[in-house]
Formats: C-alpha cells, sequence, structure tokens
C-alpha cells in the first residue's frame, strides 16, 4: 500500500512537470529564428559619428560619402545635384493647393556662417556683401544694420571670396568664389564645402548667376580647380573686365569678365590641392601666393607685372617646405 502511495506521488510529479515544460518547447518552436540576413541593416554607419569627432573630424564627411556614392562603384556619379534638380523640375505642381495660404517668415536669420568674403561699394560705404561658407551672400543697404541673403535658393551657398569690379562706370559688377577646403570650423579641419567655380552680379549684388566657364558637376570628390576659390581679384588698371581666381589648381585669368579663364601661375595648372591668393594693385601688378602642397616649383610669393602666363617672378620670400596659405594684400597708395 505505501508503495502504491510513491508511485502515485511520483506520477503526479512527472504529469505536473510535462505540464510546465511541453508547452515551453511549443512555445519555442513557433518563435521566428534569428538569422544573419539584415547585415546592410547592421553595417550602416553610426549616425552620431556623422558630425565628426575628435578622434575622426571626418566622420560626416565619410558618412556622407557613404550614403549618396554609387553601391556598385563606391563613387559618387558626377552631376547629382545637376540631374536631381532636373528631376524635380519635372514633378507636377498643386499651386492650387496652396493658393490660399498665406507664410510668415519665421527664421532662423542668423544664418550667415563663417565669414570668409566681405566687400564695401567704392561709391556708397552703406553698401556691403558678405560670404560665408556655410551662408550664402548678405547684402546690406544700411551700413550693416539689416541684410538680405542674395543667392538664389538653387545656387551654391558655400561663399569664400568677394570682390568688386572698381573701375569707373563697372562699380555694379561683382564677383564670388565658391568652396570651402578647410570645412565650416575655425578650429578643426575636416569636412569640406565643395564649391560651384565663380558667381557675378551685374547689378550691384542683388542678384548673381554662375560663370559657366569656372562650374563644376557638383560632386562630392575633387574634380575641379574651381571646387576651392581661395580669393578673387580684379585689375583696377586694365581697360578690359580682367579678373583673377586663386584656387586649389593655381591662379587663373580672365580679361572678358569670366566668359572664359587661362592658368597663368603655374602655368597649365591643374588639380594640385594648393592653398592660393591672389591681390592686385592699382597699377595692375598682380601678386600671388602658392603653398609648398602644391608639389610645383616656384611655391612662396610670386609677382608680374602683366599678369600672363610665364610672367610671374619669385619675390625671394623664405618660404621653405612647410609653407602653408598666405594672405596677401597691398597698399592702394603705394
Amino acid at each position: 500500500m505505501q508503495l502504491r502511495h510513491y508511485a502515485a506521488i511520483a506520477a503526479l510529479i512527472l504529469l505536473v512537470g510535462a505540464l510546465v515544460v511541453v508547452p515551453g518547447i511549443f512555445q519555442h518552436s513557433e518563435q521566428t529564428p534569428v538569422v544573419a540576413d539584415n547585415a546592410a541593416e547592421l553595417a550602416r554607419p553610426n549616425v552620431k559619428a556623422a558630425i565628426g569627432t575628435k578622434d575622426d573630424p571626418y566622420a560626416r564627411f565619410t558618412f556622407e560619402q557613404l550614403r549618396t556614392a554609387d553601391p556598385s562603384t563606391g563613387v559618387v556619379p558626377p552631376g547629382m545635384r545637376t540631374r536631381e534638380l532636373a528631376y524635380a523640375r519635372t514633378l507636377p505642381r498643386h499651386a492650387a493647393k496652396t493658393a490660399a495660404l498665406s507664410w510668415t517668415r519665421r527664421g532662423p536669420f542668423n544664418v550667415g556662417g563663417r565669414t570668409r568674403g566681405f566687400g564695401i561699394d567704392v561709391r556708397d560705404k552703406d553698401i556691403m556683401l558678405a560670404g560665408g561658407v556655410t551662408g550664402s551672400i548678405w547684402r546690406s543697404t544700411d551700413g550693416g544694420a539689416t541684410w538680405t541673403d542674395s543667392f538664389a535658393d538653387a545656387d551654391l551657398h558655400s561663399v569664400t571670396a568677394i570682390a568688386q569690379d572698381t573701375r569707373s562706370g563697372a562699380e555694379d559688377t561683382w564677383y564670388a568664389g565658391t568652396g570651402e577646403l578647410r570645412g565650416a570650423s575655425g578650429a578643426a579641419s575636416g569636412a569640406s564645402f565643395y564649391g560651384n567655380g565663380l558667381y557675378k552680379s551685374t547689378d550691384n549684388g542683388v542678384s548673381w548667376s554662375a560663370l559657366a566657364a569656372t562650374t563644376t558637376t557638383f560632386s562630392n570628390q575633387f574634380v575641379s580647380a574651381w571646387q576651392f576659390v581661395w580669393e578673387v581679384a580684379t585689375d583696377p588698371s586694365a581697360g578690359s573686365s580682367e579678373v583673377y581666381a586663386a584656387t586649389a589648381g593655381g591662379l587663373y585669368r580672365s580679361t572678358n569678365g569670366g566668359t572664359s579663364f587661362s592658368a597663368v601661375y603655374p602655368s597649365g595648372s591643374t588639380n594640385t590641392g594648393c592653398r592660393t591668393d591672389v591681390a592686385v594693385d592699382p597699377s595692375g601688378t598682380v601678386y600671388t601666393s602658392l603653398s609648398s602642397s602644391c608639389s610645383v616649383t616656384g611655391t612662396g610669393l610670386n609677382m608680374s607685372t602683366s599678369g600672363g602666363s610665364g610672367s610671374f617672378s619669385d619675390m625671394a620670400y623664405p618660404d621653405g617646405p612647410a609653407f602653408a596659405r598666405a594672405e596677401i594684400a597691398v597698399s592702394p597708395a603705394d
């Protein structure tokens, strides 16, 4: 009798155990197994790192490159921005749905960015133009009390240099260079902002148009010296619209108001990654600087009385192997 009692208890224990274990087994068998078929999702870049870090200041640039590159080649196709805008113009517009809406600007209004270009109208000191590496060209007609963005929305808003044609009768003409090699920060390098050559205004800075001889393909890769314009200068003594552009490929010159350009120093220079500058004195003498990163003969400071190719001479400035970017200024009086 006692043996039967123990057997009944054991059977009861086994029955309870089965009720607990068996549902767990069936429940586990119904779960979707975890498989490694989402490798692309797991390999996505860390979005937080896209803004750049102290250890990797190029993180944002790398992230943008991965996001926009052709997966089959790893390269951003040339002309993508132009193609995007062309496609956007083909999309249908529903003007009737928004015609009755009234919009009020709410800002932000302080998006000038780090200012690298600045000019004052030689005829009116209250008219000022300022260009930011991430913030377009801004124009003031009241001595800087208020500012208006004068670039169109489709223009590339990475402005690095501004110059006015100061010849009598030509003062309404301005030139602006685009493309910031260093980036938006004044203290750290990396995350360059590619430019689109030179822009020109013939209405005293109210509106601008890109000079076709200098435009690029809006590429996120370095394909043209015109993607980084360091400085722009005009010749106040010339009989024609003569303009100089210090680019990442050396010094370029136009004698027809920007319709065409030719490399004048170094002669025939192309994409060399130079840090350059240019200034022209009242007599028409041209001064230019070339960093040692150009990897060409003739770095340092050079000058020419004509500005033509092959006419520049070394000013014997002690540049050395670590000569970087130099800024040039000339006295208007001497």
